[in-house]
């Protein structure tokens, strides 16, 4: 009886799960020569999201913020965000 009660329980959960679409998002990522990785995201939403591009330069002098003491860094990679 508990096996069935588990098996139906499942058999549900799949079915609402497939009879919904499902709004993921996909990664992708490269690893190449020299410990170079390559990681991108897309974000498969329907809706506008009124998102912008950023480009940081390697090197890039960073500071962490949220109290009196925040962390700071040199960026040693690039990277582009949204």
């Amino acid at each position: 009886m508990k096996k069935n009660k588990k098996l139906i329980l499942a058999s549900t959960f799949l079915c609402f799960l497939l009879s919904k679409p499902i709004l993921a998002c996909t990664r992708a990522v490269y690893f190449g020569k020299e410990n170079q990785t390559i990681t991108g995201r897309s974000m498969d939403w329907s809706e506008d999201m009124d998102s912008h591009f950023y480009l940081f330069p390697r090197g890039m002098k960073r500071e962490g913020g949220g109290n009196n003491n925040p962390i700071q860094w040199t960026s040693k990679y690039g990277s582009v965000i949204t």
